[in-house]
């Protein structure tokens, strides 16, 4: 496991050049539908072939590149050169290493904008907002400026100007508050196009003088001569004979970027190892949700749910040409695809590409703006990796969506199984499809040397398999041989190239059937679009949002503190066995499987509007459930007008243990059930669980409420497709 520094050197040093190499993939589409996943994750590397490093000379870089203005780690450290600096550097979040006492340095548990704040002597409450927004390293300028209104800051952020001048600092953009009593903070983004380093810091004065940096190595030899401590020429400002001066009216000061472009282009920053930077956390989400001091929020983190002004921009509609595409792949060492068959929504035909060739071949096929669906995008996606992967959106083990740009095409590859997640074998019976040949298939037989030959023995073909086949299963082949036609060469040899593409082409036509029907029965009776959408939830999130959580009067979407404090609540499903023993069971099982549990969960619990209360201290103890509405209550009354609530307790005494406890401890290593006290976070119905059920005396120690209405709204629609 690479869990620590020796670990991950360890392996580095294991692997050959030829194996390691890395596609950087933390570029995520910026629309509503991408956003939907990409709350906190950060996208993983997705494969690995061969890692490419060149100079780059950013002064001379002539392409016309969009650059982002958002920033993230500072990917360098000074050498011992510029040591006599260390005291200015770390004001920008920049050290001679990542590690102190082989841990990382409590410095880097935060980003740079956060780091940069705390310079600033920010308040703590203030930084605290924005450490709860800002939760990754990199940090969009976009997010920054909304958060920065609410909290009535200004940030003017400057960058090197490489163009108009060399080396001129000018100001980018002012972001945030406009008021006149705001607080007003000088940022400087340092950009390094090589590494994609992008970099916040406070930019402060220095007391070094611009004529001790501009004649740095000279004043330094004249201090060593002369036993002076080098940071005593720091001031010096004019040179008369063999002695230096302070000049009266002299500029004394120079900025800390100026400092920080110097130390670069006299090659004073030096590059991470790649076992520091891998050993660095990028997602400091949890750091921030168990640093959540206080439960204060801005009114940027409760916002009214509103549908999409059509109002936008207009803008000119590309047509895309749909397909859909099966690979097939050896499976000895390193799959490669030997054959892809593919078709368009709108044609009979199904088009095919065998050989080693077969996906250049098919990529040159593709028109531009052309959307190809894969079920099971994660693995066929492999072979598409070395072709240049410009964006990705993976979630929960799946590569959902996937961008390439291949001989100046823009080419999108999906995946349907993020939105019909059930095997390809499984969709005749599902979707009633008919004249399909019973497919089996000799997968581990069409290795390199088999697929060259082409000439395959079919007494042979199934003793590759996991489960060598049966007499049957042999029966059946020889049966589905005789159908393709040509294939059968004599009593016991098939052509492997005909057999390939017939199941390869059988696939593709299920596939291409089944989504098209199912695009279809969306459109008719939901009037949704599947090719808007990347997933059945993205989908599922966009009808309740239309038809249900925007017609609701104050029902609200909760983001930053209030969402991180939420989802503390969160503790997902188990799989336990009596007391978590292993037991050997000899009677039969039966398997009982609750069914439609999330609609009539909904149907109970209704919804609950309006903002986030605090809970007042005179309500943290047992007599707030007094006050909870009933479950058919849908108006508050004066004595139950908390229509919910989410609280941390302590659980103080248990009174009564199960075999399947429902305390639920979090740890590092997940969630255990257990019959010991702890500290939990729950709402009212959960409260109530562990009351009637395990019989907790506990402490409440702060919370939310809630004192709107509850809504029956969402009930209603399910009702309309459900009962």
């Amino acid at each position: 496991m690479l869990n620590s520094k020796e670990n991950i050197d360890e392996f580095l040093r294991s692997i050959s050049e030829e194996i390691l190499g890395l596609y950087n993939i933390t570029e995520v589409e910026a629309e509503t539908d991408s956003a939907f996943y990409v709350q906190k994750q950060v996208p993983e590397p997705l494969f690995i072939y061969e890692i490419i490093i060149e100079p780059y000379d950013y002064k001379h870089d002539d392409a016309k590149e969009y650059k982002s203005n958002g920033a993230a780690f500072f990917p360098y450290h000074y050498t011992p050169e510029f040591e006599i600096f260390s005291k200015y550097l770390v004001t920008a979040q920049i050290f001679s290493s990542l590690n102190v006492n082989k841990l990382v340095r409590p410095e880097l548990n935060m980003n740079c904008l956060v780091y940069a704040l705390k310079q600033a002597k920010i308040d703590d409450k203030i930084i605290d907002l924005y450490r709860v927004h800002c939760i990754s390293r990199y940090q969009k300028i976009k997010l920054i400026d909304e958060v920065s209104k609410s909290c009535n800051i200004r940030i003017q952020v400057k960058r090197e100007e490489t163009v108009r001048k060399c080396h001129a600092n000018t100001i980018m953009k002012s972001i945030g508050s406009i008021s006149k009593d705001t607080i007003e903070i000088n940022l400087f983004l340092y950009r390094d196009t090589n590494m994609k380093g992008d970099h916040y810091f406070l930019d402060i004065d220095l007391p070094i003088t611009p004529f001790y940096l501009k004649n740095r190595e000279e004043l330094n030899k004249y201090a060593l001569e002369n036993n002076l401590s080098i940071d005593n020429m720091f001031d010096k400002q004019s040179k008369k004979g063999n002695n230096y001066y302070t000049k009266p009216g002299a500029k004394d000061t120079i900025k800390l970027s100026e400092l920080i472009l110097y130390i670069r282009d006299h090659n004073g920053f030096k590059s991470y190892s790649l076992s520091d930077v891998l050993h660095l956390p990028s997602d400091l989400s949890d750091y921030v949700s168990n640093n959540l001091e206080s439960l204060e929020y801005l009114d940027y983190e409760v916002k009214d749910i509103k549908l999409e002004s059509k109002n936008k921009k207009f803008k000119q509609k590309i047509l895309s040409t749909y397909y859909y595409a099966v690979f097939e792949a050896s499976t000895q060492g390193i799959h490669q695809a030997y054959c892809v068959s593919y078709s368009k929504r709108n044609s009979n035909q199904i088009c095919n590409k065998y050989g080693n060739k077969c996906v250049e071949e098919f990529l040159n096929e593709l028109n531009d703006n052309s959307v190809i669906y894969f079920h099971n995008l994660k693995y066929d996606s492999c072979f598409l990796a070395e072709y240049g992967i410009n964006k990705c959106i993976k979630k929960d083990g799946k590569t959902m969506k996937m961008n390439l740009i291949y001989n100046k095409k823009k080419l999108t590859f999906k995946d349907s199984y993020s939105m019909i997640s059930t095997a390809l074998n499984q969709f005749p019976k599902m979707f009633g499809l008919r004249n399909l040949q019973k497919e089996l298939y000799p997968y581990n037989y069409y290795t390199q040397e088999h697929i060259q030959n082409n000439i395959g023995t079919i007494s042979e073909a199934g003793e590759y398999e996991i489960q060598k086949w049966t007499e049957a299963e042999y029966k059946l082949f020889n049966e589905n041989i005789d159908k393709i036609e040509s294939c059968k060469i004599d009593e016991n040899h098939f052509n492997m190239m005909l057999s390939c593409k017939f199941y390869c082409n059988q696939d593709v036509r299920i596939l291409k059937e089944v989504h098209t029907q199912f695009r279809i029965d969306n459109l008719s009776s939901l009037n949704i679009d599947v090719d808007k959408f990347i997933s059945i939830s993205a989908l599922a999130n966009n009808y309740f949002t239309t038809h249900v959580y925007s017609k609701i009067k104050d029902l609200k979407q909760y983001s930053g503190k209030i969402r991180e404090y939420i989802q503390g609540t969160v503790y997902g499903g188990r799989c336990m066995t009596r007391v978590n023993k292993k037991w050997h069971v000899r009677d039969e099982l039966y398997d009982y499987d609750a069914c439609s549990l999330y609609p009539s969960a909904i149907h109970r619990l209704k919804l609950a509007t309006g903002k986030p209360i605090l809970i007042p201290k005179d309500l943290l103890n047992s007599t707030i459930l007094n006050h909870i509405m009933l479950e058919q209550q849908l108006e508050p009354t004066n004595e139950r007008y908390i229509s919910a609530f989410i609280v941390d307790i302590e659980i103080t005494k248990i009174n009564k243990e199960l075999h399947f406890p429902i305390i639920t401890k979090k740890t590092k290593k997940g969630n255990l059930n257990v019959n010991e006290c702890c500290n939990m976070r729950v709402d009212n119905i959960m409260l109530e669980d562990l009351i009637k059920f395990q019989q907790i005396e506990y402490n409440i120690t702060r919370g939310y409420m809630w004192i709107g209405l509850n809504q029956m709204y969402l009930v209603k629609r399910l009702r309309k497709y459900i009962i």
